[in-house]
């Protein structure tokens, strides 16, 4: 007999925890299982308690900090004669692009294997028969799962939208219509009752579970991970879980997108008669010749095209809308004369809405240090590095989109003559890619913190900053509102900080997390604030209340900006570029 352990890794150092999402994790055993067991008396023990997963909490569930054993039963941990895997570098024999079946040869032995191995917790079991028996008894049921949230917000998984669902659905109903409900296992709460008004059977889901909402989108895949309720990560997989199971009890499946649930329901099958797909044949087939052509070496040259088309055509419509918009709401016009103006002629939609980005049409140079390997630019007299994966066109656009973002005229420019950085100041700067304007502020600063979660820019970094060594740390952590192994509070970070504090904020919607890891600083320290508003609609509200109930002075960047990539843009559509605050 060949005994297994499974250890859950992080893929990447930053990330928060090991492995991924709940049914990801499911995913990962099933592929240990089936790369690995190639005898049937073989067994494997998943180990989640070294490192914490999605679903582990800091404290004991059913006397176990293993997480996998929260929901499964499983051997005892071999303590002599096991092989040691890991959750990154195990082969990947199974596939999301593949079109696995109930009744295909690879969902019949993993269903074997893992019952050879695993076996539900009673809890779980408990939680499945009482939904099927309340609600699946005599009913031929559909089962569709619905997975949008944070993957609508990853560009490579390119998700089918809420409606492409919808008419899948109503394509299946037409062709059994002997189905009586459609059981829905879905992320997003808004979705429910969407469906429910598209399909005239009724719609049945669990109830009382953790989803998002219009208040909570979970654009971000670690937004689901803090919530306050008690037990919440271990409900987090506990409510999964039972949706794949009731899944693999329907007599037929339409399988989401991108997503190991209703994957693993086809895998785990009780009765399913058909699985559907919600992507069409042909839209494989174009999947197919992507192969082809990459092969060839043309895909990326395509892709290229195809994907500045795209965005051409993004920037098109949101114009297009922007101005309908106002168009419908005169009223508003007064409020944002000058960018409405600016936008009358144009064809596409402009993150600055505004002339003075003529005068950066030529590009800056850039020069190759030869002995680095690494591409620079001279900023103010300094040299400037960039990754090595960047080319000189790249890092010169690069450098030059940074100049327009730091125009004094710019809605992006960090500071102004009342919140200003002053000699002998402490710069911290959150979020700082390049580190441009650290670079700027480095002879005047007392010190500067440069906070970095992205391993591509540290050497890079390293080598600007080389000069001046004794008052730069570089921190490879995420600034957040928690202290860990890779993540930092400002409060832990700065504690034994006299100066006065500057600290610059663009961490891409994360900036109120590192606000609320700041509360003895708030306390003790003479700060100031240069924080990004524009990544959420909401932002310019929620810090101008922030900083006005705790008595700080404040203003905002002149100007706005029209930040089209956000997910959630939305009337108006303008938004501030930066609030600058300062102790009273």
């Amino acid at each position: 007999m060949n005994n297994y352990i499974l250890t859950f890794e992080k893929i990447e150092k930053t990330n928060l925890i090991a492995g991924v999402g709940t049914a990801g994790n499911i995913w990962i055993v099933l592929n240990a299982l089936y790369s690995q067991n190639n005898h049937l008396d073989s067994r494997l023990f998943v180990d989640m308690e070294k490192n914490k997963t999605i679903n582990s909490e800091s404290y004991k569930i059913f006397d176990t900090m293993n997480s996998w054993e929260y929901y499964f039963e499983q051997i005892d941990r071999p303590i002599l004669n096991f092989i040691q895997l890991d959750s990154v570098n195990i082969d990947s024999v199974l596939h999301y692009e593949k079109r696995y079946t109930h009744s295909s040869r690879v969902s019949l032995k993993l269903k074997k294997l893992f019952w050879d191995n695993f076996s539900l917790r009673p809890e779980i079991k408990f939680g499945i028969d009482d939904f099927l028996k309340e609600n699946f008894q005599n009913k031929i049921t559909l089962g569709a799962q619905i997975r949008l949230t944070d993957m609508t917000n990853t560009p490579n998984h390119n998700v089918k939208k809420f409606e492409d669902y919808v008419i899948k659905i109503k394509s299946i109903l037409s062709k059994n219509p002997k189905i009586q409900q459609v059981f829905l296992a879905t992320d997003d709460e808004t979705v429910i009752e969407k469906l429910r008004e598209s399909i005239n059977i009724p719609v049945i889901f669990q109830q009382n579970i953790y989803r998002a909402t219009n208040h909570k989108k979970d654009l971000n895949p670690y937004d689901r991970y803090e919530y306050s309720r008690p037990d919440h990560r271990y409900l987090l997989g506990k409510e999964v879980i039972i949706d794949i199971f009731l899944l693999s009890n329907c007599d037929y499946i339409l399988k989401a997108d991108v997503s190991c649930v209703s994957q693993l329901a086809v895998f785990f099958s009780q009765k399913i008669k058909k699985t559907y797909f919600v992507r069409s044949n042909y839209e494989l087939l174009q999947t197919f010749f992507k192969k082809i052509l990459k092969r060839l070496g043309l895909y990326f040259v395509l892709q290229r095209f195809v994907k500045t088309t795209k965005l051409m055509i993004k920037q098109i419509k949101l114009l297009k809308k922007v101005k309908l918009f106002f168009k419908s709401n005169p009223e508003m016009i007064s409020n944002y004369e000058k960018e409405l103006k600016y936008l009358d002629d144009k064809i596409f939609i402009d993150v600055f809405p505004y002339k003075f980005q003529k005068k950066y049409k030529i590009k800056p140079p850039t020069f190759l240090d030869s002995d680095l390997g690494m591409i620079y630019v001279f900023h103010n007299g300094k040299k400037l590095y960039y990754p090595k994966d960047l080319n000189h066109k790249q890092v010169s656009e690069a450098y030059n989109a940074l100049l327009i973002e730091q125009d004094t005229n710019s809605p992006h420019y960090y500071f102004s003559e009342n919140i200003n950085f002053d000699y002998d100041d402490i710069f911290v700067d959150v979020g700082c890619s390049e580190g441009l304007i650290s670079l700027d502020l480095v002879e005047r600063a007392s010190h500067i913190y440069l906070i970095e979660t992205s391993e591509r820019w540290i050497e890079a970094l390293n080598h600007t900053f080389s000069p001046w060594k004794n008052k730069i740390t570089i921190v490879n952590k995420i600034a957040t509102d928690i202290s860990s192994s890779n993540q930092i509070t400002l409060d832990d970070l700065l504690i034994d900080c006299i100066n006065p504090i500057f600290v610059k904020l663009d961490v891409e919607g994360f900036e109120r997390n590192v606000i609320n890891g700041m509360s003895q600083l708030f306390e003790r320290s003479k700060l100031k604030f240069s924080i990004c508003t524009y990544h959420k609609y909401d932002d310019e509200s929620y810090f101008s209340s922030f900083f006005e109930e705790n008595t700080f002075e404040y203003e905002f960047s002149k100007g706005f900006m029209l930040f089209f990539w956000d997910q959630d843009f939305r009337p108006p559509f303008f938004r501030r570029g930066l609030i600058r605050a300062k102790n009273i």
